[in-house]
This record gives structure tokens, C-alpha cells and sequence, in this order.
């Protein structure tokens, strides 16, 4: 079951209190269980939020270490 904005928010602050990963954290604590309504609020303001305070969502702006060339790259 793909999970909504509210559980991965709720997820998101259990696994920063509890220093584990996000993921861990729904699979743990959040799937299969009743999370209030008002998470669903939150994630949907940090959403709105994000897409305000930039041109793009604030994940995509997270610098990126260069390795090389990409898979099927044209190397001239």
C-alpha cells in the first residue's frame, strides 16, 4: 500500500527522534496504524511550502557528487 504525505511526515519525525531511517520508521511504527488526520495537514504544508520557496521542489536542489559519466553518454 503506497503510504500518503501524512504518514511519510509522521515517519520523517519519529525516525529524526529516534535516529533510524525514514523508511524503518513507517514500516515500524506507522504502517497499519491510525495516524491522525491533522499529519496529513502538516506534510501538506511542508509540500506547499517547498514548492513556494523555489523554483523546484528543495529535494532537487540537494548538490550532487559528480562520478563520471552517465550510462550511454557520448563521450565526445
Amino acid at each position: 500500500m503506497k503510504e500518503n504525505i501524512g504518514q511519510r511526515a509522521l515517519a520523517a519525525v519519529i525516525s529524526h527522534q529516534l535516529g533510524i531511517s525514514r523508511d524503518r520508521a513507517l514500516k515500524i511504527y506507522v504502517r497499519g496504524r491510525h495516524v491522525d488526520p491533522s499529519w496529513e495537514v502538516v506534510g501538506m504544508e511542508l509540500l506547499k511550502y517547498s514548492l513556494v520557496s523555489g523554483s523546484e521542489p528543495a529535494a532537487l536542489k540537494v548538490p550532487r557528487k559528480n562520478i563520471g559519466p552517465s550510462v550511454g553518454a557520448d563521450p565526445a
